[in-house]
Parts: C-alpha cells; structure tokens; sequence
C-alpha cells in the first residue's frame, strides 16, 4: 500500500479536528466527517478488521485494495476522481509449497478469506454506479509444493480456497428519501 496521508483522519496523529473525529478501537476504526471538504479514500490504510466511514462526501481516485478487510462506507455523495475504480476486499492468494529434493512434498497454504464491503451513497450518480467496482473474492489456495523423489512422484496437495465476502449497496434514489443530507 502507498505512504499514509500527511492531513486528514487517515494521517497518523490527526484526529480529532472541528470537521471530523474517529475512534480506534481494537478491531474497528470509526471515522466521522460533517465537513465541507471530501474525505478522500486514496490513502486509506488501517490494522483494525472493520472501518466505518460516515462523511458527507467521500472521494477516489485510484484503486483501493484492503485484503480481508470489512469497510463500509456510508455518504451523501461518492465522487471518482478516474473514470473507473475498484474497491477491493479480497482474501490473499496461499502461498505455494516449498519444493522438496526428498521426501514427502509440501502442500500449498489456505488462502485467506475475503472482506465485506457496506457502500450506502444518499446521491448514486449514473455514472459512479457504472464506473465503481466492489470485489470480495476469497483466496486462491496455494498450489502444492513439488518433488524430484522417485518414490513420491506426486507434488504436495494444493491449499484450500477461500469463500467469497459479502457485498452490500443502497442507493437512495430507488429506496426513497430516508434522510436528507
């Protein structure tokens, strides 16, 4: 991932100002933004498993890849600052077994299991629905490690895929007003 950002509430040692505050809790990281100024998405970084980001307007500009992780974003409005984007929560592929000159083979490792995005946007522009991509895939497993020993010919077993994570999105144009930002 890119170096963290210098200002805002992803910098270390920048929370909490008159716009924004968060809370950093053992496994979730929450984030409140009521400013004028977007909250931008590019550097986001965390080691808890969960962020919940409330912000009145959130922007991206550039792929964001958070493996395993869970992030829900809830806004009034979700600008891209490309013309395509993906947010990511992906499990990491297993690594693969380590080769043997003698010997029972090693097996792959598990790969890891995905994140869960939440993504609710009060104002869905066409074109953000289009243009934004959310991915949850689990871990490829490992592949099996391989061996040169006549009486194992067989490379070790592949590790287990993982499952998928969980997508969820709202747009408030179709559910109806439940809010007003």
């Amino acid at each position: 991932m890119s170096d963290p950002p210098s200002t805002g509430p992803f910098a270390p040692g920048q929370c909490p100002s008159d716009d924004w505050s968060c809370f950093a809790g053992n496994d979730v990281l929450l984030v409140l933004n009521t400013g004028e100024e977007s909250l931008s998405l590019d550097n986001l970084q965390f080691k808890q498993k969960t962020c919940l980001i409330y912000s009145e307007n959130v922007t991206l500009g550039r792929d964001l890849a958070l493996p395993g992780k869970n992030l829900g974003i809830f806004c009034c409005s979700f600008q891209l600052l490309s013309s395509n984007a993906t947010i990511s929560v992906s499990g990491q592929s297993g690594d693969p077994g380590i080769p043997v000159v003698e010997g029972k083979p090693n097996p792959g490792k598990d790969g890891m299991l995905a994140g869960t995005i939440w993504l609710y946007v009060e104002e869905m522009s066409e074109s953000l629905a289009r243009s934004l991509k959310l991915v949850a895939d689990g871990g490829d497993g490992g592949s099996g490690g391989l061996t040169n020993d006549l009486n194992n010919p067989t490379g070790g077993a592949g590790g287990a895929g993982q499952d998928g994570g969980g997508l969820s999105s709202k747009l408030a144009a179709q559910i109806g007003r439940l809010c007003q930002c």
